[in-house]
């Protein structure tokens, strides 16, 4: 008896922790992010005045640990340094490896690999995550219908 209250136990913890954490993300294996950029945006890169320029047209915000700029389906974050901390972009950008929006789930492994792990988000999609442990650095691929519809490349600084 006790020992099937305690397989209870530990089944009903590991299936709750699933739930609740991406466990797959403690599993996946690290991918050199390192040059990783989406259009003309680098993670760690100043936001100079060239970029400003070309987020003309986005909403800016002041938060409380830097500055945002959001149109659409795109988003830039800058830390108090005005290092750029995170990209999320849709059509026409494209990354530095040459993934497009568009793109299937095919051409994301052959650009990126296999070492990723996979979530749902309603309204979003679903994400192939790929982890850069060295650099700190996670770029997420938003699918739908198995079609490329977002990247998304942040430090986890």
């Amino acid at each position: 008896m006790f020992l099937l209250l305690l397989i209870f136990i530990v089944g009903s913890f590991i299936l709750l922790i699933t739930f609740i954490y991406p466990v797959g993300k403690l599993f996946t294996a690290s991918t050199d992010l390192s040059q990783e950029s989406i259009g003309e945006f680098s993670l760690y890169e100043e936001l100079d005045a060239h970029h400003t320029e070309q987020l003309a047209n986005f909403k800016k915000r002041d938060e409380e640990n830097g500055i945002s700029y959001h149109h659409e389906d795109h988003f830039v974050r800058a830390n108090e340094g005005n290092e750029i901390t995170s990209i999320s972009m849709g059509k026409p950008y494209r990354t530095s490896s040459g993934l497009n929006v568009g793109d299937s789930t095919e051409d994301v492994e052959r650009i990126y690999g296999d070492e990723y792990y996979t979530y749902s988000e309603m309204g979003l999609g679903d994400a192939m995550v790929y982890i850069d442990r060295e650099n700190n650095i996670e770029f997420t691929v938003w699918t739908q219908e198995d079609h490329v519809r977002y990247f998304w490349l942040a430090s986890n600084d």
